[in-house]
């Protein structure tokens, strides 16, 4: 975990002038010189040290990632079934945090000679509404998305058979992610596709067999 370096520098600075003036306190204290600056001093040391654990163990710089921002728009991905899609969050009003969400299917055809084609993607998911963005007290965050969903027919060319309206509820945490291109190389050292990968600190609620 990384720490801003106004808080490192805070703490260098304000930690041995603290001991300094502890040392000066405990010598009073011994010599029985009960001063109103010695009480003032350890109030003082007290209000100084609260202030700093707190900016500390309540801030950011002690959290993996912040909660979303106006603005941000975060990548929703689904492997299993090739949905891909977004996430944005916005502000409709002054003291509230809103998203909006599509998610669409991707279709790869494959033709007799192994050559893929890229078909235009279909809409599986898309807002009808504006959604909540409620932040939890243990760090997460939940959404609450009202979208139209589609079903389709696989077996007549993704044709939808059905449409219907539902709401999309998340509780959602931050964690550490790794994001990168990927290449794939056969054996003969010849590049043969590339692509995207993201390594994610967290496990599928998914069973997947062995």
């Amino acid at each position: 975990m990384k720490m801003d370096p106004i808080i490192i520098a805070a703490i260098i600075g304000v930690f041995p002038a603290m001991g300094s003036l502890l040392w000066q306190i405990i010598g009073n204290i011994k010599q029985g010189k009960w001063t109103k600056i010695a009480y003032a001093s350890i109030f003082f040391l007290l209000l100084v040290a609260s202030i700093i654990v707190l900016s500390i163990f309540s801030s950011k710089y002690f959290s993996y990632l912040p909660v979303p921002k106006v603005g941000e728009r975060y990548e929703w991905q689904w492997a299993g079934e090739n949905w891909i899609g977004e996430v944005a969050f916005f502000k409709k009003e002054k003291d509230s945090l809103n998203a909006q969400i599509y998610v669409n299917k991707i279709r790869n055809i494959i033709d007799q000679e192994g050559r893929v084609t890229l078909e235009p993607p279909i809409e599986v998911l898309r807002s009808t509404l504006d959604g909540d963005v409620l932040e939890l007290k243990d760090g997460g965050i939940k959404l609450i998305l009202p979208v139209r969903k589609n079903t389709f027919d696989p077996e007549a060319q993704y044709r939808i058979i059905s449409t219907s309206k539902e709401t999309l509820k998340a509780k959602l945490y931050p964690t550490k992610a790794f994001v990168g291109k990927v290449e794939y190389i056969n054996e003969n050292g010849v590049l043969k596709g590339k692509g995207d990968m993201v390594l994610i600190n967290a496990k599928s609620t998914i069973e997947l067999c062995p």
